[in-house]
Order: structure tokens, then sequence, then C-alpha cells
């Protein structure tokens, strides 16, 4: 069955918020693609239109999650800077922290990250990854600081 690009796209963002949800409830490893797909609707086929494994789906999770926490420190960089720059480094890095607690995304990091990365191909890795104090870094120096 062919969809339509907007039809792809809201797949593409289903699959990816139920590979997050799973992630966080019972974590990756016990997720499978059946139960994937047979949440949004489309047949296990139709899951590799959108992600060539279940650990790239994996990997968009976490490139979102990443997203998300440095925007919830940037924004806490942007309204803080009243603050003297060690404060407002501090209360950047707690403002990502509550944002992982409250979403309970560092439950998944916690528990799937490393094995996520380690199953990873080489070339995504060299492409999309970069460690947590390169970000970090990018963060601060952006702020500022």
């Amino acid at each position: 069955m062919a969809f339509t690009d907007e039809q792809n796209e809201q797949i593409r963002n289903d699959l990816i918020r139920e590979a997050r949800r799973c992630g966080i409830t019972i974590g990756m490893r016990k997720t499978s693609v059946e139960q994937l797909t047979e949440a949004v609707g489309i047949s296990k086929g139709s899951f590799y239109k959108f992600f060539d494994s279940k650990e790239l789906l994996f990997f968009a999770v976490l490139e979102d999650i990443h997203t998300e926490c440095f925007a919830a420190a940037q924004k806490s960089l942007q309204e803080n800077t009243a603050l003297l720059p060690a404060d407002r480094a501090a209360a950047s890095i707690l403002a990502a922290c509550r944002w992982l607690s409250k979403t309970k995304a560092f439950v998944f990091i916690e528990n799937d990250a490393d094995f996520l990365l380690h199953r990873l191909p080489e070339e995504v890795k060299t492409a999309h990854y970069h460690d947590g104090e390169t970000h970090i870094r990018t963060l601060l120096e952006m702020g500022g600081l």
C-alpha cells in the first residue's frame, strides 16, 4: 500500500512516539517491530520503508531526546541572562536534568542508550553521534559562557 507524503510523515512520527513510549516503559530490547507496527497500524513490511532496523528507529528516538533536552537547557540559558556565568550554566544543566526526569527520557538513556550505540553501524555513529561533553560545550558556548 502506498502512503501519501502526509501519511508517511505521520506514520514515521507515530513510530518514533511509540518507540519512545516502549523505550521508557519496557525497554528497547523487549520491544519488537511487530509490537511497534501493530500500535501504529501498519504491516511489519511497511516498517522497513520508514526505518532500516529497529535500532535506527530507536536512534531517532535518542536524537529527539537529545534535541528536546538541549532545547530545555538552551531555554534556561536564555531566560537566566542576569545570573552570573557559573550560576547560569548550573541552571541550564538543572533544566536539562529536570526535563529528563519529567519526561522519563532518562530511563531510556540509562537502560538502552549504550546498548543501542553498540548495535548501530559505524557510519551512522560517525555521521550523527557526538559525546555528551561536545554537546555541553557547544551549549555553553552558544550561551556565551
